[in-house]
């Protein structure tokens, strides 16, 4: 959500052209509703699970004392949704600051080594790659004048 009213205060046109706001507050739109839809699938999951005589979710996972606690880490998990959702809102308001290139590799890096916990060595390139993949489509192709690294 951040992330897309932040782009709204860049700018979605820009003289009839994509403006340096209209990637962010996409990204935000559906990183939000994304989120949203993960959690409706999530709570639907937990109610289908629990039984009559059990309204918790069970997962094999313990406290150290035996208990039960929920896996945030699963697909869906609520630490995951919520990392992915700071990470877009960090890469937002970072663009400001450093550019779109530097912020968007740290961010997908942020993404996939400590969300999606990739090798250090498969983390980088798949950052590095999208990084510049989404430069290539988004400033030189769509000629989205998205921040540049300040000198």
């Amino acid at each position: 959500m951040f992330a897309a009213i932040e782009g709204r205060a860049l700018g979605l046109t820009d003289l009839g052209s994509p403006g340096p706001g209209l990637f962010p507050f996409l990204f935000g739109v559906l990183l939000t509703a994304a989120a949203g839809l993960s959690l409706c699938v999530d709570l639907v999951r937990v109610r289908r699970a629990a039984g009559p005589d059990d309204a918790r979710r069970q997962t094999p996972a313990t406290d150290g004392l035996g208990r039960d606690r929920p896996d945030d880490h699963a697909p869906g998990g609520g630490a995951r949704v919520l990392g992915y959702v700071s990470i877009a809102a960090a890469i937002t308001a970072g663009m400001g600051w450093v550019g779109f290139m530097p912020a968007a590799f740290a961010g997908l890096l942020a993404m996939v080594r400590g969300i999606e916990r990739m090798p250090w060595r498969t983390a980088l390139l798949t950052a590095g790659g999208a990084a510049v993949a989404a430069d290539l489509l988004f400033v030189r192709l769509l000629k989205v004048p998205l921040p540049a690294i300040p000198l």
